[in-house]
């Protein structure tokens, strides 16, 4: 079985970034950010050997790992995972459209 790779663009490490940020500044520790940074690598590197493990969105080719309160939205080329952009589902779908499009 051939593990595939993972790769992030930009929007993904920021949006990751900017999560965590937010988790540390309402809480004022580190603990639950370190834990959903974890979690959320964790998902993502189920996708190294199966990488139809979420599902298929309405955008073209692009999948959804849903975790808790985020989701994980990557595309597959050849043997390869891009991490799109990690998501506050508790935000509005309709930003979605921006990054999509």
């Amino acid at each position: 079985m051939v593990e595939f790779e993972i790769k992030w663009n930009n929007s993904a490490e920021e949006s990751l970034r900017q999560i965590l940020e937010f988790y540390f500044i309402q809480n004022g520790s580190v603990e639950y950010s370190l834990k959903l940074h974890d979690e959320i690598i964790e998902g993502i590197d189920v996708l190294k050997k199966f990488p139809n493990a979420g599902k298929q969105i309405n955008y073209k080719d692009i999948y959804e790992l849903v975790f808790d309160r985020n989701s994980v939205f990557y595309t597959v080329e050849q043997n390869t995972i891009i991490i799109l952009l990690v998501w506050d589902n508790r935000q509005n779908p309709e930003k979605l459209s921006k990054y999509f499009n």
